[in-house]
């Protein structure tokens, strides 16, 4: 895996929130292991900062394109096992491994150490309509990112 230095921890993890909980949430259809699994393409995502954040940026929220992300896939396995590629425009291509579970609309990721060395759970609804899928995701403090909501097109 290899990483580019001038892609800071921030942008990293950003990035690493919007692929791994992108998706279109919202709508009432349930959506189940069976229906996750396959190849996503990563689009386009809002982020909503903290207030904190907010005072440093001058802005509460932004959306950002795939241009600005850079591209992303993420294959969900049968095995409950996912990899995301990353391919930032700022950097070199970066792959992530871990294992994921659904119940219900709530999709938990569990990423590879090397990226998550407290071994903690990201958690995002979802919601999967046709092609699409929307994830939403909110953090606790003092994370400058308050909330995700992102959008990914079966591949």
């Amino acid at each position: 895996m290899k990483t580019n230095s001038k892609v800071n921890g921030f942008a990293v993890k950003a990035i690493l929130v919007v692929v791994l909980c992108a998706g279109g949430f919202g709508g009432a259809a349930k959506c189940y292991a069976q229906n996750i699994i396959g190849k996503w393409k990563g689009g386009p995502s809002k982020l909503f900062y903290s207030a904190e954040y907010a005072k440093e940026t001058g802005k509460s929220e932004e959306e950002k394109s795939v241009k600005d992300l850079g591209s992303y896939e993420t294959e969900f396995k049968s095995d409950h096992t996912y990899v995301t590629t990353l391919s930032p425009s700022n950097s070199e291509v970066t792959t992530m491994k871990g294992t994921w579970s659904v119940s219900g609309n709530q999709l938990n990721i569990i990423t590879e150490p090397k990226f998550n060395p407290r071994k903690t759970t990201l958690s995002c609804t979802f919601v999967i309509n046709g092609n699409s899928m929307v994830t939403t995701a909110i953090f606790p403090p003092p994370a400058r990112m308050v909330k995700t909501i992102a959008t990914l097109t079966r591949m």
